[in-house]
């Protein structure tokens, strides 16, 4: 285990257990998930992937908006030696089909009842699929179709495929951007993993405990490295909007050390402060230009 990713969250779970891991904003409430909790979660999700036949060498596809249970699955699968593979929610459904069959991923986790469209159609390339917003669902859940509460399983069985972990195994599955064809899939090792974010760390001084703001899709490598690689190896709060709409209240409320953002996004925001400032009372603008 030593010298993964999986290493940094069992040693926060050991000596920080009541620190928040990850927040998310579910009902215009931030609940949180400790790293006990996260490490107690990974295993038992570890266990139940196993006992629906998830093994070493195989890939469990991720299909959904950024949220504690992406992260949860994705450690899961690395606990019992198996590929997590992101797929990009505004995928289409012939694109899911694509990566499930082109990988032969055993299984697939999604957020909700518009990914679970999508895999729909490809339903007979998979053993099961893991659904995380059970809400309004009901009828959904029967044949090869889960809660992903059901898949809880044994964590003994994750403790056991924990210690076998090494850091030249592969971590992660990560799409390209296809912008020459069909995307391929980058196999990063936890060592990859580990050395890009040291790299980066010393580019952009990443900080222990920081709080971090997961807004951009998790298929995409870059925020791969700030949520999860830097979120674990920091012992970061890692933090998720309860929805797109929502996101710039969320970030007011959160005010995160580390946020990774499209140019166009960044223009909006400052588009806003300086129409705003515009409109200031001299006290405020004073202070405006003097922080600016």
């Amino acid at each position: 285990m030593e010298g993964t990713l999986l290493a940094y969250l069992h040693h926060h779970a050991t000596e920080r257990p009541h620190a928040p891991a990850l927040r998310v904003k579910r009902l215009g409430v931030w609940q949180k998930t400790s790293w006990k909790e996260l490490l107690e979660r990974t295993l038992r999700l570890a266990g139940g992937l196993w006992a629906l036949g998830l093994r070493e060498g195989e890939v469990l596809a991720i299909l959904g908006y950024n949220a504690p249970e992406w992260v949860e699955a994705e450690l899961a699968a690395q606990t019992l030696g198996a590929l997590p593979m992101g797929i990009y929610a505004d995928a289409m459904p012939e694109e899911v089909g694509y990566f499930l069959e082109f990988t032969g991923a055993k299984g697939i986790v999604v957020s909700d009842e518009e990914q679970l469209d999508k895999v729909y159609p490809h339903l007979h390339l998979v053993d099961f699929v893991l659904v995380w917003e059970e809400a309004g669902m009901s009828r959904h859940f029967q044949g090869k179709v889960l809660r992903f509460s059901q898949a809880l399983g044994d964590p003994k069985v994750g403790e056991e495929a924990l210690k076998k972990r090494r850091p030249e195994e592969i971590a992660l599955l990560a799409p390209t951007s296809g912008t020459t064809g069909r995307s391929k899939l980058a196999m990063l090792s936890h060592q990859n993993l580990l050395a890009g974010h040291f790299a980066l760390g010393q580019a952009l001084g990443f900080q222990k405990g920081a709080w971090v703001f997961s807004y951009l899709p998790l298929p995409w490598i870059g925020e791969q490295m700030l949520t999860v690689v830097q979120g674990l190896v920091e012992g970061s709060t890692v933090h998720f909007p309860e929805d797109p709409t929502t996101l710039r209240e969320d970030l007011k409320e959160v005010q995160p050390d580390f946020f990774l953002a499209p140019p166009r996004l960044w223009e909006d925001m400052a588009s806003l402060i300086q129409s705003r400032m515009a409109d200031a009372d001299l006290l405020k603008a004073f202070f405006y230009r003097v922080g600016t």
